[in-house]
């Protein structure tokens, strides 16, 4: 495997790692962003009548069920369609950074922000990675072209 390939999986474990840390942060000095993500839910749960709040659910496990179904069969395909899912997580980490306008707003420590750091660091990381890669098969195929031409 080459070093490119063991540095960006090394960069996936850590970025998960660091999510378990980070939620474990959260956990330990507050729940804020868990009740912000269940109010950004409330907006699909209104598209249904009280009475199907149960298929409403239902329905949007599925959903995501399905989007992670795709990234693992992206991952099992490997090439372009794994990097875009490698790259999505790169792209989770780098969101992280609103807990840095947080805790400015706020003037103080918020939750998550300690973690945040690391987390953004390893978004960043992967999403260099996943573009230095991209731009080097982009390349390759140029090369692949040129001498079938020739």
């Amino acid at each position: 495997m080459p070093v490119a390939h063991e540095r960006r999986n090394r960069l996936m474990l850590a970025i998960i790692a660091i999510g378990v840390v980070h939620i474990g942060e959260q956990l330990m000095f507050g729940i804020d962003e868990f009740h912000k993500l269940r109010a950004a839910f409330d907006g699909w749960y209104a598209l249904f009548p009280d009475e199907r709040v149960d298929e409403a659910h239902m329905l949007l496990i599925t959903l995501i069920g399905t989007i992670v179904s795709l990234g693992f069969y992206a991952m099992m395909r490997g090439g372009t369609p794994a990097l875009v899912v490698i790259s999505a997580f790169g792209g989770i980490g780098l969101k992280e950074v609103y807990h840095w306008i947080e805790a400015i707003q706020a003037g103080a420590y918020t939750s998550g922000l300690a973690t945040s750091f690391a987390y953004v660091w390893a978004g960043w990381q992967i999403k260099q990675e996943v573009s230095h890669e991209l731009k080097l098969r982009r390349k390759q195929r140029k090369l692949a072209a040129k001498a079938v031409a020739a």
